[in-house]
Formats: structure tokens, C-alpha cells, sequence
């Protein structure tokens, strides 16, 4: 099974490994493992709650919040 991070990974995936000469591998998203595993442990947003929710506020702490996530910041650890 290939746990992928996002829809976009899994539809590449799923063109490329037939090309590979794969059969069909069984695939999820990691989003579907969380709300799965999670459920009823914690509250968490899913990635269209979130999109949603960002564009429905103009709460500035979330806004750059969300910036941050999406940025190199991130990773440079800043």
C-alpha cells in the first residue's frame, strides 16, 4: 500500500506505475489515515477545512499562520 500525501502525488502514482509495469497498488491518502486514526482522539482540520476556512476569515493570526506553512521558513527553521 502506497500512503501518499496528497491527491496530487496519488494521481501521478497511479499513472506512473502501471508505465513501471506495476498492477494496481492500493493507495491512500495520509489526510484519509488521519481522519481514520484520529477520530474521536483529537481535532484536527482536513485540507479543505482549512482552505475553506482561510477563505471565509480575515483573522490576521490565522492568515500568516497559513503563510508560514507554505513558505521556506518552514524549513530553514526561522
Amino acid at each position: 500500500m502506497i500512503i501518499s500525501p496528497n491527491k496530487v502525488f496519488a494521481d501521478y502514482i497511479s499513472n506512473a506505475l502501471p508505465e513501471l509495469g506495476e498492477e494496481m497498488i492500493p493507495q491512500i491518502r495520509m489526510e484519509e489515515v488521519a481522519v481514520r486514526e484520529l477520530a474521536g482522539l483529537c481535532e484536527f482540520q482536513t485540507f479543505d477545512e482549512q482552505v475553506a476556512e482561510l477563505g471565509d476569515t480575515s483573522d490576521e493570526t490565522l492568515m500568516e499562520r497559513m503563510k508560514f506553512k507554505a513558505g521556506m521558513d518552514l524549513f530553514h527553521g526561522s
